[in-house]
């Protein structure tokens, strides 16, 4: 007669084998092992404009407006406008157009209260400025830092790039200025790369970003 222990230790080793190989519905749900199973992936949430109201206190906007379609600028005017519309009250910001030549600034007597007035003008501004597409960065950039400069040192200051350039003609040119206006890195740039259906990036954008301890978005027109 086959001993009744080692009839148990078989079954035994049967059943182990049957539940590796197969699982076992019984089986009470829940980590194994104290592991839990991985999380599936979540795609973060795309940075906009209006992200960057939470971000400082002073604010100049730098617009490239020389898109190939009214529509492209409409959006970004949208963009632009529901960030200076989440601004709180006792934060300040300017908007500086980055034209060819001269740049144009909704306020050249420097940066202005955000409040339902700025807000109307910021609009009206907004939609009566559009420059061809060929600009020169510099004056521009340069017009933002000044106000800036001007603003209150205690509190945090930021310019947000708002481009459907990747980089400019002369990228190294703006390099020299962001350092020679800030070599202490106290303005963080916010730049916005303007896409039209469709995907990308740019690597000269994106270090600017990186080295204001700023962050880089995307605008995506037309989806």
């Amino acid at each position: 007669m086959p001993d009744r222990h080692s009839s148990k230790h078989v079954f035994l080793c049967i059943s182990l084998w049957v539940i590796a190989s197969f699982g076992c519905a019984s089986a009470v749900p829940g980590p194994v092992s104290g592991i839990q199973p991985p999380m599936p992936a979540t795609a973060p949430a795309a940075f906009r404009p209006i992200d960057v109201a939470g971000q400082c206190d002073q604010i100049v906007f730098a617009i490239d407006t020389g898109y190939d379609t009214r529509a492209t600028f409409n959006e970004v005017r949208t963009e632009v406008l529901q960030c200076i519309g989440h601004l709180k009250p006792s934060q300040t910001f300017n908007i500086v157009i980055i034209s060819a030549g001269r740049p144009v600034e909704l306020s050249p007597m420097g940066l202005i209260p955000s409040d339902t007035k700025s807000l109307k003008k910021a609009a009206e501004f907004l939609s009566e400025h559009r420059e061809p597409s060929q600009i020169n960065p510099l004056p521009g950039l340069s017009r933002a830092y000044d106000f800036l400069d001007k603003g209150d040192a205690k509190r945090s200051k930021a310019i947000v790039l708002v481009t459907d350039r990747g980089g400019f003609a002369d990228d190294q040119q703006v390099r020299n200025l962001f350092y020679r206006r800030d070599p202490d890195k106290v303005v963080h740039i916010y730049p916005f790369l303007v896409l039209w259906l469709g995907d990308g990036a740019s690597k000269f954008l994106r270090e600017v970003a990186r080295n204001s301890d700023g962050r880089f978005g995307l605008i995506i027109s037309g989806d």
